[in-house]
């Protein structure tokens, strides 16, 4: 497991610093630039280990995405609620921005595993510490399953549009397949 030190612009295995966690304070993010294998059209999985202090906001995790809305995918915690929300903006399909919500939400102030999958032929299922939350197929958007690829930068506990994580998160993976 790796973090991107973005003041260096290295990577710092997280090995060598035991117990460790991001903190986000509700202002900060990290930027990993864009590359290819961070373009995930047909299958994903998104997870961490995060710890919120509130939900006074949507609570970016993972987004790839240019402005407010998804511009490939974005994983997040929703204002008031807690629970989890997944969306893309579709290649087939450029004014639908599909979105995905758990039954389930995530406590404050407790360490929680979170996972996200994204298969065009399954759906998408939501994880909260291990167990399946939500599964749900495309329904009416069948036709626009597959998402769209960009060149914008993967962020990590902010949004583009200003919207950012507060608490602390850790082990942040992106899987480019449905691993369950």
């Amino acid at each position: 497991t790796v973090i991107v030190d973005v003041a260096n612009a290295t990577y710092v295995p997280l090995a060598n610093y035991p117990g460790a966690s991001l903190r986000f304070n509700g202002s900060a993010y990290v930027t990993v630039p864009d590359s290819g294998w961070l373009n995930l059209p047909y299958a994903l999985t998104l997870e961490a280990w995060v710890k919120i202090d509130n939900y006074n906001q949507w609570c970016p995790i993972i987004a790839k995405q240019s402005g407010s809305s998804p511009g490939n995918y974005e994983f997040r915690i929703d204002q008031g609620s807690g629970r989890l929300t997944f969306g893309f903006r579709s290649r087939y399909c450029p004014t639908e921005v599909p979105f995905y919500t758990s039954d389930g939400s995530v406590p404050t102030g407790q360490w929680t595993h979170v996972a996200v999958t994204f298969n065009k032929d399954v759906g998408v299922r939501f994880y909260i510490n291990g167990r399946l939350d939500y599964g749900g197929d495309f329904e009416d958007y069948s036709y626009c399953a597959e998402a769209r690829v960009n060149a914008n930068a993967l962020l990590i506990g902010g949004r583009e549009d200003g919207l950012r994580f507060a608490g602390e998160m850790d082990e942040v993976r992106v899987w480019n397949r449905a691993l369950i």
